[in-house]
């Protein structure tokens, strides 16, 4: 278990997931109990207490979401910084093959290994960046 950090988001994650740096991944329950996991690189901080994300409108973890509404968030970064965010997700609206869905946080853990140091987070590079940029606008609408 890790260490409660509260039910709201400070700045220097907030920060961090909205950079476009940070794929955070997320874990959704089916009806039957099956655990999905899905790496989110539509994600924002719409404040400290929301986030949104943007699903695949064909994706499973999409209907976890809307089955059941639970979400955990986990966050890897560089010097340390590793959490986890869990909250309840609604649909907003739909856009362009994408669901909008909104987290309400009600728990934030620290999740740091006494035995490791993340010292860098995940890489990576967008393969259609005026894409991926008119998308993270629209999920912040």
């Amino acid at each position: 278990m890790g260490n409660y950090l509260g039910t709201e988001l400070i700045q220097k994650a907030i920060d961090y997931i909205n950079s476009g740096k940070c794929i955070p991944t997320i874990s959704t329950i089916d009806s039957k109990g099956k655990i999905g996991v899905s790496h989110m690189g539509l994600t924002r901080v719409k404040d400290a207490q929301t986030i949104r994300f943007g699903f695949y409108d064909k994706s499973e973890s999409l209907q976890n979401v809307l089955d059941n509404g639970q979400i955990c968030m986990s966050v890897i970064g560089g010097n340390n910084f590793v959490f986890t965010i869990n909250g309840v997700g609604t649909k907003i609206r739909e856009v362009e093959g994408f669901v909008i869905v909104e987290m309400k946080i009600s728990e934030i853990q620290s999740k740091r290994s006494p035995y490791l140091t993340v010292t860098d987070g995940i890489q990576f590079e967008d393969h259609s960046p005026k894409t991926v940029f008119n998308l993270y606008e629209e999920i912040l609408k």
